[in-house]
């Protein structure tokens, strides 16, 4: 979580907004008037369900300043498939041709 502190600090109020850069960040407050020396605060969350694996960097845009706050976080990477192990599909048997084993009193004289 990321917090955002804007004040008001000349003699008329501010109209505000903010936005987020990436779908996966939320903000608390996207906009609103701070009267002359009021101060508020936007939350900036992070949908984990959503953000990319590995290293990100999104950016929060707040008007009519201008300004613009870099985020950077890590998601985290996502299960690996499994490999299968073991054969693969069904083999087709070899078929083989039978050897002649003599039997009966023939082979007995041997």
């Amino acid at each position: 979580m990321t917090v955002i502190t804007l004040t008001a600090s000349g003699g008329s109020p501010v109209h505000w907004s903010a936005s987020a850069g990436a779908s996966w960040l939320q903000l608390n407050h996207t906009g609103g008037v701070l009267r002359p020396g009021d101060s508020t605060t936007i939350t900036v969350s992070v949908d984990h369900g959503r953000e990319p694996a590995g290293h990100w960097s999104a950016r929060v845009s707040v008007d009519p300043a201008g300004a613009v706050v870099l985020i950077e976080g890590r998601g985290a990477s996502p299960e690996p498939t499994p490999t299968p192990t073991g054969p693969s599909g069904n083999p087709t048997p070899t078929p083989t041709d039978p050897s002649p084993t003599p039997s009966g009193p023939a082979a007995a004289r041997r």
